[in-house]
């Protein structure tokens, strides 16, 4: 495998219950790290720099953008930084091996386009916010890895985004 990652997010700004949820499940499950990889965390700050890119991108294109142009530009940015199929797979538990491969595959097709449409309408305006991204990581385990990520306001607290990488 190569050294590229995929991250899942534990935390979003002012999310409500049911957002929350569905950040917590991202936050299982995420695409292994080569050896080389954990070594150097590099691949995964890189990719959480890229993630928090787009999300600002598409907070600046905001409301005045329509819905379905965010999610057509921020639908290849999660599929790059995700694995959905991981976390729905966790998600729904040891059943999951069992559904047919078209259930799961129409499955994991409702829970991408839940999962992108839940980041385009919560990064919907911009108001000067920008994101930072820790240099440092902590590590979890031997295949895990946490690239702590904040959303700064232009005025007010920040908000932690905590990326677990695998």
């Amino acid at each position: 495998m190569s050294t590229s990652t995929r991250t899942t997010t534990a935390a979003i700004a002012a999310p409500t219950l049911r957002r929350r949820s569905l950040f917590a499940m991202l936050a299982l499950a995420a695409m292994p790290l080569s050896a080389r990889a954990h070594a150097d965390t590099a691949p995964a700050i890189a990719t959480v720099q890229q993630f928090n890119a787009a999300l600002l991108a598409t907070m600046k294109s905001g409301r005045q953008t329509g819905f379905a142009q965010r999610f057509e530009a921020l639908t290849p940015v999660i599929d790059q930084a995700f694995d959905l199929r991981a976390v729905l797979a966790v998600s729904v538990g040891p059943s999951w091996a069992a559904l047919p491969q078209d259930q799961q595959t129409r499955l994991l097709d409702a829970f991408r386009r839940y999962t992108v449409a839940s980041y385009v309408a919560n990064f919907d305006n911009y108001a000067g916010q920008s994101f930072t991204v820790s240099p440092a990581t902590r590590a979890l385990g031997t295949d895990r890895l946490v690239v702590q990520s904040e959303i700064v306001p232009a005025d007010g607290e920040a908000t932690r985004l905590d990326y677990v990488m695998q």
